[in-house]
């Protein structure tokens, strides 16, 4: 099942997305709310055109536009899709949070089994501030997601792929999971990469928040 509300994103070239704010798609025609009042990005240059490489999977590089099999209305999220978000006019996000999780890992419902409330939790209260979630399936199918991730209903984005795997984030043989990584919008930078679940993820991308 898609996710049926979208979002026109503004800044540099409009771009339609599944909202990664945790709202409703703003509708002025009819009274609604008004749109928050526009805001530019930090840095224009910024916005001109996704950053160039070199690019990497560790911290400090900045990640290349890649897509991913996921539940946006065109089955796919690429990298671009957030950097636009980060880019657009008003209510930009600045933190990009790929939480990943690998389906052979302790099971599908394992320790682990909290992400799917959790991610869902902290996307409705910091989404509007800037938050853009994204959950990842490693080595696994949309099917496997939706179980995992809660697809019907999750209102961030959600993908799986064969693209992605734990090696290109981590050196060791073995890796704790969920996995996170923090990219910082939109210049698209690698902030932080964690091992595991340790209860500070809030304390790491609060910082970059309205």
């Amino acid at each position: 099942m898609k996710l049926a509300a979208a979002l026109v994103l503004g800044g540099c070239g409009a771009h339609s997305l599944t909202p990664l704010d945790g709202g409703t798609p703003i509708d002025d025609e009819d009274g609604g709310d008004s749109a928050p009042a526009p805001r530019p990005p930090s840095d224009p240059r910024q916005c001109e055109h996704y950053p160039s490489g070199p690019y990497g999977w560790r911290e400090g590089d900045v990640v290349e536009d890649v897509s991913l099999t996921g539940n946006d209305v065109d089955g796919l999220w690429s990298m671009g899709d957030f950097w636009a978000a980060g880019c657009r006019d008003s209510a930009a996000a600045k933190i990009l949070m790929m939480a990943l999780k690998d389906p052979h890992h302790e099971g599908m419902h394992g320790p682990n089994a909290w992400l799917e409330s959790t991610l869902q939790d902290w996307h409705e209260a910091y989404g509007n501030r800037g938050l853009a979630v994204l959950g990842v399936l490693v080595g696994g199918t949309m099917e496997q997601a939706a179980e995992l991730f809660g697809w019907e209903g999750a209102t961030y984005p959600i993908s799986a792929d064969l693209i992605f795997s734990t090696g290109m984030f981590f050196p060791g043989p073995t890796v704790g999971l969920p996995a996170f990584i923090f990219v910082a919008l939109p210049r698209m930078e690698i902030v932080f990469i964690q091992e595991g679940f340790t209860g500070s993820e809030e304390a790491i991308f609060e910082p970059y928040l309205d």
